[in-house]
């Protein structure tokens, strides 16, 4: 092998080594109808979840929960029923609060896609290039491997698992059939896919795949999933403490 191409291909080796070491992500999903005291033990990051897709909606019902979230505070924008469907309106209006400060209390936004319009593509994406732009942390969760109520899902999530400017990518894995209001189901692990897309697309992900899981006893089982599809899985965040 020529000399030089022996080089990239060590330093594509130490980079990929030294990525699979860099973070370990240990979040909670904190809900802000179930206020609690009870701590999830050694998280990292905490999203207020409010499930509402307006960010004056999502602001307002999240500072409940603000001091109980764990290590670095994120803001959950949209969720998975028609108050978290997403619009160009409600997008732009997000840009707008990112711009005036107004989430200046929180390290990072998570976008949670699962239902909305289509062709909002280009919207996110700036949105996320304006997120970034002010400094914050970007996760982009959906529903399996795709948001189960947008009709271009798979142009939206190809664009995703390509951005520069998104951070992760937390792909939701519990079963359906819950009871997401309270934690009392035994839960599980769903390795199904959603609107065509398959797992294999996620090992292109510029950002950290990190699940989304009904509670962290499922890690290895996820894990090991996603591994045996040459997927690198970089922690999780819990529905469930």
């Amino acid at each position: 092998m020529h000399r030089a191409a022996l080089f990239i291909v060590v330093i594509v080796c130490l980079l990929s080594e030294a990525r699979s070491h860099h973070k370990t992500f240990r979040g909670h999903w904190e809900k802000t109808w179930d206020v609690s005291s009870t701590q999830f033990d050694s998280a990292n990051f905490g999203f207020a979840f409010s499930g509402h897709v307006d960010v004056s909606r999502a602001l307002r019902d999240s500072n409940a929960v603000f001091r109980n979230l764990e290590g670095k505070k994120i803001l959950t924008i949209g969720g998975g029923n028609s108050n978290g469907a997403w619009t160009r309106r409600y997008i732009r209006k997000l840009n707008k609060a990112i711009r005036s400060g107004s989430l200046n209390s929180y390290h990072g936004i998570a976008y949670d896609i699962e239902e909305g319009q289509s062709g909002l593509t280009g919207d996110f994406l700036r949105s996320f290039w304006e997120a970034k732009r002010h400094g914050f942390f970007v996760l982009v969760t959906v529903s399996k491997t795709a948001p189960y109520g947008i009709r271009d899902a798979r142009r939206l999530m190809w664009n995703i698992i390509h951005s520069r400017h998104v951070d992760v990518i937390s792909p939701i894995m519990y079963p359906s059939g819950q009871n997401f209001q309270k934690c009392s189901d035994r839960g599980g692990v769903d390795f199904s896919t959603m609107q065509n897309v398959p797992w294999s697309w996620y090992r292109r992900s510029r950002a950290y795949v990190v699940p989304s899981l009904w509670r962290s006893s499922f890690y290895r089982e996820a894990q090991s999933f996603l591994r045996g599809r040459g997927i690198v899985s970089y922690g999780y965040i819990v529905w469930c403490r």
